[in-house]
Formats: C-alpha cells, sequence, structure tokens
C-alpha cells in the first residue's frame, strides 16, 4: 500500500542494512537498563520522519522476561532525533 503524507505506513520488517537500524541504534539503542531488540517498525512522513519502532525489551536483571512495546520519536529532515516517548500499542 502506497503512504499518504501524514499517515502511518503499514508495517514493515527491516532488513539487513536497512537505514532504520541507525535511526534504532541512536534512539532506543542508547538506552540502559533494557536490552531491546528492533522487530519492525512504521513510518509517518511530517516535517521530517516520525517513526514507531515495535521492539522487544528484557529488563537486564536475573530471570526477566521480555516484552513488545512500541517507541515512537521524531527524525527531523537534518537527522536530529527527539521526541522519544514508549506506548503499549502501535500506531491506529
Amino acid at each position: 500500500m502506497e503512504q499518504s503524507t501524514g499517515g502511518w505506513s503499514d508495517r514493515k520488517t527491516p532488513q539487513l542494512g536497512s537505514p532504520i537500524f541507525k535511526v534504532f541504534e541512536q534512539s532506543v539503542g542508547k538506552l540502559i537498563g533494557v536490552n531491546y531488540t528492533l522487530i519492525a517498525y512504521y513510518e509517518q512522513i511530517v516535517n521530517g520522519t516520525n517513526y514507531c519502532l515495535e521492539v522487544e525489551g528484557t529488563v537486564v536483571a536475573p530471570d526477566a522476561k521480555p516484552k513488545t512495546t512500541w517507541a515512537y520519536l521524531h527524525v527531523s529532515s537534518t537527522g536530529e532525533i527527539s521526541s522519544l516517548e514508549f506506548k503499549d500499542h502501535p500506531p491506529k
């Protein structure tokens, strides 16, 4: 399905070498205390790009169980990452 400006894309699975891994590493990947793995992502084009990263996170603690969550962030047209926020659902 074609993505329109302002609308969220369909769920995408990242491919090896995809630029989304750089966005992941520079945002969620920098956080400490939880190990995150990128599962999938959504994009929304609005004055830069909004991303919703579907991630599996495991707290760094004995017997911790992984949990899926969605990290929302904005990447400006100059590449600056801001507004990182975790939610318990993908884009609607």
